[in-house]
């Protein structure tokens, strides 16, 4: 699908299409191209804000499903949805960013997110006596390295273990929530997106393969 607009510095095109490459599954895109007032190109790729300021709004609401496989769904579903939601929850692995203050928006937007329909997972708490355990390992752990070193124990390691337990541990079942999160709404989600594609022009046949179908107005 491609669609033209005339924009105050030149053109957009937008192209919303299915790409198969080799043995791959088809993958749904929304790319554009802005031209200036000579025709030139001036840049180009997933402009989606671009798109969002210009387009009508049928055209914008495909920008979600960038990059979602015909039958697959969404590109590293269930893997970027632990990933925004450990940063989300303060697990997240790796030195903070600016960009972690809007892991709420990162979260829902891998996911295609459904306000009218979806609700957020919960975060997933340890039980005191999960907790407690984790410090007594903590604590034996510590100890016992202490004594085949003939060290003092160190209350700061056995915090600072435990704190490393408590993060793993919550990590695994943050891991096991959004997993079971992921596959219970996703046949709803693959519903979605194939209405969304069909109303514009796709049809998704079972055996995951694309049709081009004809839209009335």
């Amino acid at each position: 699908m491609r669609t033209t607009i005339t924009i105050p510095t030149g053109t957009l095109v937008i192209l919303a299409t299915f790409t198969k490459l080799g043995d791959q599954e088809p993958y749904f895109s929304v790319t554009a191209e802005e031209y200036d007032t000579n025709k030139q190109l001036v840049s180009c790729g997933a402009m989606h804000d671009a798109i969002r300021e210009h387009a009508p709004r049928s055209v914008y609401d495909l920008c979600q499903w960038h990059m979602c496989f015909a039958q697959s769904g969404p590109m590293h579903y269930l893997a970027n949805a632990v990933y925004h939601a450990e940063i989300l929850w303060g697990l997240g692995r790796y030195a903070s960013r600016p960009e972690d203050a809007n892991a709420l928006a990162h979260f829902k937007s891998t996911v295609v997110f459904n306000e009218s329909a979806d609700e957020m997972p919960e975060f997933p708490a340890l039980a005191d006596e999960e907790c407690d355990a984790l410090e007594k390992q903590a604590r034996d752990a510590v100890l016992a390295d202490a004594i085949a070193n003939d060290e003092d124990n160190d209350p700061d390691l056995v915090a600072a273990l435990f704190v490393e337990l408590l993060t793993q541990a919550l990590r695994r079942r943050v891991a096991e929530v959004i997993a079971l999160w992921c596959t219970t709404r996703f046949p709803m989600l693959m519903c979605d997106f194939h209405e969304t594609v069909s109303a514009a022009g796709w049809k998704v046949e079972a055996d995951g393969t694309v049709t081009r179908i004809e839209v009335s107005s």
